[in-house]
């Protein structure tokens, strides 16, 4: 994605509804070959949207459920939050 591109989730979304809608009426002959092979690039990036959805919702809901109660307020294990940020840097050099 270019790094021009400033647009939220929701403009994304909304866009590629937009062009999924508009590419499933143009449908001819000539264009099924192009579309059979972008196909796969567009189920894995959907398919990791999806997983990201998940585990965000996943992570909220934890958060939620803990909140004010076991083991109440306190210092956090040092080794699992090193964890936490090794796995957010991991992604964050993926993206690039």
């Amino acid at each position: 994605m270019p790094a021009s591109n400033r647009r939220t989730v929701g403009e994304l979304l909304a866009d590629s509804d937009a062009l999924a809608r508009d590419t499933l009426l143009d449908v001819r002959p000539n264009t099924g070959p192009a579309m059979a092979r972008a196909w796969g690039q567009v189920l894995q990036s959907a398919a990791q949207l999806w997983a990201v959805l998940r585990l965000r919702v996943l992570g909220e809901g934890l958060g939620r459920s803990t909140a004010g109660q076991w083991p109440g307020p306190g210092p956090q294990d040092q080794r699992l939050l090193e964890i936490a940020h090794n796995l957010s840097h991991t992604r964050e050099l993926i993206e690039r």
